[in-house]
C-alpha cells in the first residue's frame, strides 16, 4: 500500500471536513451535517490506526509516519485525558450512582495524557531515526511489542492486522471492566485499525500488500507498482 495514496485519502477526508463545516452552518442543509459526521469519522479511523502503529511498531520510513496524523493523536489522546480527570475530580459519576468510580476516571485520565507524551515522542524520535539513517521510504514499520509471534510463524501482515488490533482490543475490554466510558477510545483505536483498512480497499488498492522493507528499496531502484488485490503475504 502507497502511503502517499492513503495521504491523499485523508487529505481529502480533511479537505470534505472543512467543507461540509462550513455548508453545515446552514440550518436547513442537514445533508450537509451528515457528511461532515461521515468526514469526521473518516478521520478519526486514519487517526486511531496512526495511534496503534506507532505503539506497536519501529523503524518507519521518513514517508512512514504522518507527522499530521500524528500531533491530532497527541491532541485526542491529551484531550480525553484532561477530559476524564475533570469528570473524576467533579466527583459526579458516584453521585449518579454509577457503579464505577471517580478515582477511576482520574486514573484512566492521567494514563491518557501518559500516552499522548508517549506517541508524540516516539512518532518524533522515529521520524528523526529514520532522517539520520536516510531511510527515504513509505515503510510503515516493522514488529517491536509483538516482534515475538514471528517466532510462532506469524507474518509481518499477520501481526499488524490481526495481532495488534486484537491485543488492542482485549486490553480495551479489560479498561472496559474498571471504567467502561474510558475504555471507548482504546476500543475504537482496535476497531480503526481493521475498518481503516476496508476504508483503503474500497477507495484505494489492497492494503495488505507488503510493503518493502527499507534495506530493500536501498538494494534496488524503485518501480511503480500497480495496484494488486491479490498478491498478498497475509
Amino acid at each position: 500500500m502507497s502511503n502517499s495514496n492513503s495521504d491523499n485519502l485523508f487529505n481529502g477526508l480533511i479537505g470534505k471536513a472543512l467543507n461540509e463545516g462550513i455548508n453545515s452552518t446552514n440550518e436547513k442543509n442537514n445533508s450537509a451535517a451528515i457528511r461532515l459526521f461521515l468526514a469526521v469519522a473518516g478521520i478519526l479511523l486514519f487517526v486511531g490506526a496512526e495511534a496503534v502503529k506507532i505503539v506497536y511498531r519501529k523503524n518507519f520510513g521518513i514517508k512512514g509516519i504522518n507527522m499530521f496524523r500524528l500531533i491530532i493523536c497527541f491532541l485526542c489522546f491529551l484531550g480525553i485525558g484532561i477530559l476524564c480527570i475533570s469528570v473524576g475530580l467533579s466527583g459526579e459519576m458516584e453521585n449518579k450512582g454509577y457503579w464505577f468510580t471517580d478515582s477511576s476516571f482520574v486514573v484512566c485520565g492521567a494514563a491518557y495524557v501518559i500516552l499522548s507524551f508517549y506517541l508524540l515522542r516516539k512518532g518524533i524520535l522515529e521520524r528523526i531515526k529514520a532522517t539520520r539513517n536516510q531511510v527515504y521510504t513509505e515503510f510503515t514499520g516493522e514488529p517491536d511489542l509483538l516482534n515475538f509471534l514471528k517466532e510462532y510463524g506469524w507474518s509481518r501482515n499477520k501481526i499488524q492486522y490481526l495481532a495488534e488490533p486484537g491485543y488492542t482490543l482485549i486490553l480495551g475490554i479489560v479498561l472496559a471492566a474498571y471504567n467502561p466510558l474510558a475504555a471507548i477510545p482504546v476500543v475504537f483505536c482496535a476497531i480503526s485499525v481493521w475498518a481503516h483498512a476496508v476504508l483503503e480497499f474500497v477507495f484505494l488498492q489492497n492494503p495488505f500488500q507488503p510493503n518493502i522493507q527499507p534495506q530493500q528499496q536501498f538494494e534496488q531502484p524503485q518501480q511503480a507498482v500497480k495496484p494488486n488485490r491479490v498478491n498478498t503475504d497475509f
